[in-house]
């Protein structure tokens, strides 16, 4: 099943074009289409600026922005998406299912995974009943025992099991080589779940959560990957061949195969599903001849692909490897923060402190924050917080969950500067605010 969102453009373009998110003009929206050349080779920039602005009105700023994310959404996602379906389509006649729904690039995947139904504070008064029971259960699989909880999701239990090893972790000389099987049971004791994307990304990010999905008599499985340069670097010969993110995907998906009977599931149903970059991933494992036989069926959400060129040549590769490579000899390096890097990113994350914020509710948000920052001790973040404020105060107790958030991109940024400096690195520091 191969589907995309009703407007696909809209995030990417912000995320790509800074005047997107102020003024554009038709000289800036010719220069966007131009500068999709590097990736796109064979467009032409005034043939598709004529295509896309020919029936708006260009004095008109919000139908500028309208069609330029019109384009990138065609370009980057929706077209390629029915390309796919339809040639997969012919030589897998009635096997496609197609679909488009909802708004934005991603604006699907709450929904998705549920997330209504597991935190109604962020969207309606939907049921929501989500609590851990104190019994757990163990599983005995190719990986050691593995030890999970069982949940109340939405009034179904289910067993949870997260952070299964697939695979010898990827250190040392195996840092930008293919994953290698586990030599040595191991027993798992964290616990979190995957984000499939392949440059960022965390696997304790909450919209990723599958439980819901595991009330409707289905296993559901995400695995943990490389990403970024240590999952698809390119060096050119064995010791970093590239794409390497995929074979933990595929060792991954081996292990699926292997083991899902033990927990329920059917090794002859598998469904593999991804969103965005996720789909790409998908998209991998139906075109490679290692991945034959694993799955049964694959859903697509947001294809992003060019049947006219790869994603990226190995020439293009192997040149950002090299760059990579100079810029980690040595740069000249300036780290910074802004003097208060909190308040939008707990305004976004925490639905209270856009209406009302108390102590119980601050501690609720550090806990969920645990979820993502394994080492947090909620009662003792939540204390040193509270500590110096009046917590009948609404105003100061956002203020402290600001400073909490904030803290969390302040202390890394100067710890990373920190490390760096011990090995020589020439590092200058800057705030920026009064």
């Amino acid at each position: 099943m191969a589907g995309v969102t009703g407007d696909e453009g809209w995030l990417l373009s912000i995320g790509i074009i800074p005047e997107m998110r102020t003024q554009i003009s038709v000289e800036l929206f010719l220069r966007a289409v131009s500068a999709m050349r590097t990736q796109f080779h064979n467009i032409d920039p005034n043939e598709v600026s004529d295509h896309y602005i020919k029936s708006i009105n260009t004095t008109n700023v919000s139908q500028l922005k309208g069609a330029l994310s019109q384009l990138y959404g065609h370009l980057l996602v929706t077209c390629p998406t029915y390309h796919f379906a339809k040639q997969f389509a012919k030589s897998k006649p009635g096997l496609v299912d197609r679909c488009r729904d909802t708004i934005c690039h991603g604006a699907d995947l709450p929904f998705v995974f549920g997330l209504p139904l597991r935190d109604q504070q962020m969207f309606t008064e939907t049921d929501y009943d989500f609590s851990i029971d104190s019994n757990s259960v163990v599983v005995n699989t190719s990986s050691g025992g593995v030890r999970g909880q069982t949940l109340n999701v939405v009034n179904h239990f289910i067993n949870q099991f997260l952070n299964i090893p697939y695979a010898e972790p990827p250190v040392g000389p195996r840092r930008f080589s293919p994953p290698q099987p586990l030599k040595t049971p191991k027993q798992p004791s964290c616990f979190g779940y995957t984000l499939e994307g392949w440059t960022v990304g965390s696997i304790f990010q909450d919209i990723y959560n599958g439980s819901v999905l595991a009330t409707n008599d289905v296993v559901i499985v995400s695995v943990n990957y490389r990403l970024g340069p240590l999952g698809f670097l390119y060096g050119g010969d064995h010791t970093s061949p590239g794409n390497v993110g995929l074979y933990d995907q595929l060792l991954g998906l081996k292990w699926v195969r292997e083991n899902i009977h033990l927990f329920g599931g059917d090794r002859d149903q598998i469904t593999i599903f991804g969103e965005s970059a996720g789909s790409w991933s998908v998209l991998a494992h139906i075109l490679s001849p290692l991945s034959k036989g694993l799955f049964k069926r694959a859903v697509m959400q947001s294809v992003l692909y060019n049947k006219n060129r790869p994603a990226l040549s190995t020439v293009e590769g192997l040149q950002k490897a090299k760059d990579l490579a100079k810029r980690l000899n040595y740069v000249d390096l300036m780290v910074g923060a802004t003097k208060d890097e909190g308040p939008v990113l707990a305004v976004s994350c925490v639905p209270e402190m856009r209406a009302h914020l108390t102590v119980e509710s601050f501690i609720r948000a550090v806990n969920r924050l645990s979820d993502e920052y394994r080492n947090i001790g909620v009662e003792e973040v939540s204390d040193y917080y509270l500590q110096s404020i009046d917590t009948t105060n609404e105003s100061q107790l956002k203020g402290a969950l600001s400073a909490l958030y904030g803290d969390l991109i302040t202390c890394p940024t100067y710890h990373f500067a920190k490390q760096l400096a011990k090995s020589g690195q020439n590092i200058s520091t800057h705030v920026y605010g009064n």
